[in-house]
C-alpha cells in the first residue's frame, strides 16, 4: 500500500494528526509491533569497548512521539520523544 519508508511515515503522521484533532482525544501515537503480539524485531547488542557477542539481544519497537503519552506511560527520567528524534538525528532511547 505504501511502497517506501517515506510514504509510510507521511501516512502515519497524517493519521495521527487526524486522530489528534478528534474531540476527546488527548494523545495519539503508533508503534511498529505491539508488545506480546509475537511480532518483533530482535537485534544483537554491541557494548562499548567490548568484543562483539551474539549472546545479548534486545527487542526493538519503533514508536512515534505521541505513543508513550497515548499509553499513559509516565516519564520517570530524561525527556519525551519529539520532533528531534528522527533518522540521522541524535540517538535517543
Amino acid at each position: 500500500m505504501y511502497p517506501t519508508r517515506a510514504a509510510r511515515l507521511v501516512a502515519v503522521e497524517s493519521i495521527e494528526r487526524r486522530l489528534s484533532a478528534l474531540g476527546g482525544v488527548t494523545a495519539a501515537g503508533s508503534l511498529s509491533n505491539a508488545p506480546f503480539s509475537g511480532a518483533s524485531s530482535i537485534n544483537g547488542i554491541q557494548f562499548r569497548d567490548r568484543t562483539w557477542t551474539t549472546d545479548a539481544s534486545a527487542q526493538r519497537y519503533i514508536v512515534t512521539p505521541g505513543f508513550l503519552a497515548a499509553m499513559e506511560i509516565p516519564l520517570l527520567e530524561g525527556r519525551w520523544l519529539d520532533g528531534r528524534d528522527v533518522a540521522g538525528g541524535e540517538p535517543a532511547a
